[in-house]
């Protein structure tokens, strides 16, 4: 059988405004999808589902799976998932820790079952650090993504044998990483996307 070497390897990264880049100027080319798709090569095709603001809860101001994005990320069949939802799961009025793990790992589930059996890379979200005043912006509960939803990747990680890239460990020293305590800037993007070519 002939190979095809001109195939090319799409990655389809699913999040929220982490994902989407929204701490970067220009996120078509400084967030860490458009990163990691420089890092890899003209092998691989990088697709960014990111959309801001959403949640893996279904009972979330903004759940991910209501989204159009989310239908069109299923539809395109990609070879590698990059999945990572919880920072905005953990603020104040949406965090419910029963709730959290199951809609997160029915997420992931969509994207395991697809027929063309995709790999998937689950990531622990990055930490939250306090700005001005000692507070964490947006209502984001930096101890739940520690001690909550961190603990609940990790679980669903090993119950599927996915692998696991953690962010919270890789920013957890770096506050000059973000440019609001939550969302990358252009270095931290680049700190992410060169953790994730590691897995790949």
């Amino acid at each position: 059988m002939e190979i095809n070497y001109n195939m090319k390897e799409t990655i389809a990264c699913i999040g929220d405004s982490i994902t989407f880049g929204s701490g970067v100027l220009s996120p078509k080319k400084n967030s860490y999808p458009a990163i990691l798709g420089r890092l890899l090569g003209e092998r691989y095709e990088i697709f960014n589902y990111g959309l801001p603001g959403r949640t893996a809860l279904r009972s979330g101001d903004q759940p991910y799976a209501e989204e159009r994005e989310y239908r069109k990320s299923l539809e395109r069949k990609a070879s590698t998932y990059i999945i990572m939802l919880g920072t905005n799961d953990s603020k104040t009025f949406n965090w419910k820790e029963d709730e959290y793990p199951k809609d997160l790992e029915e997420l992931v589930r969509t994207y395991k079952d697809l027929p063309n059996v995709p790999k998937i890379l689950l990531m622990k979200p990055p930490k939250a650090f306090p700005v001005l005043g000692g507070i964490i912006r947006y209502d984001i509960q930096d101890s739940i993504i520690r001690h909550e939803i961190c603990e609940d990747v990790g679980t669903i990680a090993t119950k599927y044998n996915f692998d696991v890239v953690d962010l919270y460990h890789l920013t957890k020293d770096h506050p000059e990483w973000f440019v609001d305590g939550v969302h990358p800037n252009k270095e931290g993007n680049q700190a992410i996307a060169q953790r994730i070519k590691t897995f790949l």
